[in-house]
């Protein structure tokens, strides 16, 4: 998997390639990075323990569930180019 573009695609059949680029992915990536340093960071002062917090665990869980949609949708669609 690339940083700029997540999959590019060409065949013998039709002159045009594909490339799908993914900006999309990092951004989720970017915003999951600040936002649960942010939020770790909030932890460490008001809480001993080193588990997650709800807000933690829903930020991971919110990040994956976007993440595995777009790679669908994204597979999806590789696959309805490829036939």
């Amino acid at each position: 998997i690339g940083v700029r573009n997540i999959v590019t695609i060409g065949n013998n059949i039709s002159e045009k390639g594909i490339a799908v680029k993914g900006g999309v992915l990092k951004s989720i990536n970017q915003y999951f990075n600040k936002e649960l340093s942010r939020l770790k960071s909030i932890s460490d002062r008001q809480r001993k323990n080193r588990e997650n917090t709800k807000r933690i665990n829903r930020l991971y869980l919110t990040r994956n569930r976007k993440i595995k949609d777009i790679m669908h949708k994204l597979s999806k669609a590789v696959i309805e180019y490829a036939m």
